[in-house]
């Protein structure tokens, strides 16, 4: 956490965190950018913008290749942020067809295997089972509570955000993953499934 000090109290801040996302075969280094605020008092000084500014040097000093901001405001433009890209959502609406794939809430004894079918995903940030079992105690992502599914080669992640599911993270075998989907969709109501480029076997089924 980088931050400034002014009349004895920390008035502006920056936030930074490592991580490693595996592109197909390439590893490379991320560092996230967050919690940026300052004081009312103190705004118009150009305080975060300069701890940015000076968040990328230390960062390009400790090896990382990219940086994933969070948020969107003119300091961020202004220092030359981009748009992450496309990505795909896809409406699972309830069916009348039901899988033999039932819903399962994740237990601690199946974290081994869902760090197992992570890590085979294509495309994913570096996951170690530490992690995993921080992720499945804490049980919260985009701010709000998740819920996990597991079937005999799959999971999905849910979280509702604004009366809304949200399916955020699956792994495992794609026809399993479309199943938990729509089962989840027939149980709970209309699903919206967050995917990436890297998830075509995925999209295939679920269209």
């Amino acid at each position: 956490i980088l931050v400034i000090e002014q009349d004895n109290r920390i008035v502006s801040m920056v936030g930074m965190y490592y991580a490693y996302a595996q592109i197909f075969t390439s590893r490379v280094k991320v560092v996230f950018i967050g919690a940026v605020c300052t004081d009312e008092k103190y705004r118009g000084k150009g305080y975060a913008t300069n701890m940015t500014y000076e968040a990328a040097q230390i960062a390009l000093k400790n090896d990382a290749t990219l940086m994933m901001i969070h948020g969107d405001n003119d300091i961020y433009r202004n220092f030359g942020a981009v748009d992450a890209g496309a990505y795909f959502t896809i409406e699972i609406k309830p069916t009348q067809k039901s899988h033999s794939h039932k819903l399962k809430i994740a237990m601690d004894s199946d974290l081994k295997k869902m760090a197992i079918w992570h890590s085979r995903e294509p495309v994913r940030f570096i996951r170690t089972f530490a992690n995993f079992k921080i992720f499945h105690k804490v049980g919260h992502a985009w701010d709000n509570h998740v819920k996990t599914f597991i079937g005999d080669n799959a999971y999905i992640t849910v979280v509702e955000i604004s009366g809304t599911y949200n399916c955020i993270e699956f792994a495992g075998e794609p026809n399993e993953v479309a199943m938990l989907i729509q089962n989840f969709a027939n149980e709970y109501g209309k699903l919206i499934v967050h995917l990436n480029f890297a998830n075509k076997d995925c999209i295939s089924r679920l269209l």
